[in-house]
């Protein structure tokens, strides 16, 4: 379910209950917490998120770094990998 089809199925909570801008804000944020979205500040990003990131960029690392050495020199398989390792683990240090 869409966060637009969550909040619009709390709305009979803010008509019903007649609450202030602040406390719908509140329920807004329990009915999404409550459907598995996380809310997060603007820049900020979660640990599952992170992870996926550092996964794509693992592996397109590895994609472009394998196709390089196939054009343009000699890299063993391990120091592909390392090399793509690397640039995932600095993805995840920015958490």
């Amino acid at each position: 379910m869409s966060a637009r089809d969550v909040i619009a199925g709390a709305l009979p909570i803010h008509a019903q209950a007649n609450i202030s801008r602040d406390a719908w804000a509140g329920v807004v944020v329990q009915v999404l917490t409550s459907a598995g979205y996380r809310i997060l500040a603007p820049g900020e990003m979660d640990r599952e998120t992170l992870e996926a990131a550092a996964k794509v960029a693992r592996k397109e690392a590895f994609n472009a770094i394998s196709g390089a050495v196939v054009c343009h020199g000699e890299m063993t398989h391990r120091e592909m990998e390392s090399d793509a390792d690397d640039i995932a683990a600095a993805i995840r240090a920015l958490k």
